[in-house]
């Protein structure tokens, strides 16, 4: 007779638990992406920075907003 000891039943249902687990978060994650991910995509989008001076100091505010205006540029109806 072959009999699995106590911890080798443990480590047994512990990874059938896993797999299963992992296999219906893929399957939600994946559901999700294809009902919702679209919608994101839809719709007005926006740039915005906040910055803790203006825009015209040299350094890290003049680089930002120049970053902004170029990723702003990029988008098809940027204003």
């Amino acid at each position: 007779m072959n009999h699995k000891s106590g911890d080798d039943l443990l480590t047994n249902r512990f990874l059938f638990l896993s797999v299963i687990t992992t296999l219906l978060l893929t399957a939600v994650v994946f559901f999700s992406i294809e009902s919702f991910g679209e919608a994101s995509w839809v719709g007005e989008r926006r740039i915005a920075l906040i910055m803790d001076g203006d825009k015209t100091e040299p350094g890290r505010n003049r680089a930002h907003y120049q970053g902004l205006k170029e990723a702003c540029a990029a988008l098809p109806a940027c204003e």
